[in-house]
């Protein structure tokens, strides 16, 4: 079993805190008497509650991110559809406010509304690399019917990254996704400040050193990006990059990087940009106005 330096940071510190404690509350003798008198069979005890943790997290390691969709809208014989992807921390609460918009507007009655969902909130699932959650994004693209349909995707945070890596892996293998529509609402495609500090404090580490500015996953997914866009044999993605004017985790150089058409939301943050609260909300209509082909 391989373990990663995060892993292995967080099983020293306990071993080292234990340590600790044993030398402060236990000093000289009296810790030389107390080791003795600790019987064979409690040792025993406590190695296999260590090895079982180990090993119960080595099988965790080994299992497969759940990666599921849900159906907010079944449109019968559409080609049309819109699949909503949210990003680290992310849940189905993140398109609380704008689903609803969605399903009562006319003028998206043709399109059929999903939503792509996978575990992100808690710890162990959370560190998990940007490149392997995006392989298990792209295989719901290929195990369901969205590879006979037009789609539209709309994302929020590092789901942005996930669609693009998605998209050329798809294109990469000699099976794309027949995708009209990319709008990225906060994507850090330059990467974020915030996952410097992140991983100074242990947080999340596999997925936030992903997440760092000129990160070798961002430069890499950035170039290939750039690539798929100017090749003849690459198919054309609408794509649209939308950040708020007060986002603090996001700069406009980051959410702008290797996009398309870029636009600015006034007075809209990180955490808000994809909660509009009405049809006439200017969250909302950006996005509507992209998916409709409307001048922007």
């Amino acid at each position: 079993m391989k373990f990663e330096p995060f892993e292995i940071y967080y099983i020293a510190l306990g071993a080292f805190v234990g340590l600790c404690a044993m030398l402060i509350f236990l000093p000289g003798e009296t810790l030389l008497r107390t080791v003795r008198r600790i019987p064979l069979s409690a040792i025993m005890v406590i190695c296999l509650l260590w090895l079982g943790t180990l090993l119960a997290y080595s099988i965790w390691r080994s299992k497969e991110l759940d990666v599921s969709v849900s159906a907010h809208r079944v449109v019968p014989n559409s080609t049309n559809v819109l699949v909503l992807i949210y990003g680290w921390t992310g849940d189905q609460e993140t398109w609380s406010t704008i689903v609803p918009l969605l399903k009562s507007d006319t003028r998206l009655a043709a399109f059929e509304i999903q939503s792509i969902n996978f575990a992100s909130s808690n710890f162990f699932d959370r560190n998990r690399n940007l490149e392997a959650i995006g392989r298990h994004v792209l295989g719901v693209f290929r195990g369901s019917n969205l590879k006979e349909k037009q789609i539209s995707i709309v994302t929020h945070s590092t789901g942005g990254l996930l669609a693009r890596q998605a998209i050329l892996e798809a294109q990469d293998s000699g099976n794309p996704i027949n995708v009209r529509h990319l709008i990225s609402l906060a994507a850090p495609h330059g990467g974020t400040d915030v996952a410097q500090l992140a991983t100074h404090l242990g947080v999340s580490q596999r997925l936030l050193l992903d997440l760092l500015p000129q990160s070798p996953y961002l430069r890499k997914l950035e170039v290939r990006w750039l690539q798929h866009r100017m090749s003849a044999a690459g198919q054309f993605i609408a794509e649209t990059c939308i950040v708020g004017s007060d986002d603090r985790v996001v700069p406009r150089q980051s959410a702008s990087a290797a996009c398309q058409r870029f636009r600015l939301i006034d007075g809209s943050g990180h955490a808000d940009i994809q909660r509009p609260t009405s049809m006439t909300d200017r969250r909302y209509d950006i996005v509507t106005e992209t998916l409709l082909d409307a001048p922007l």
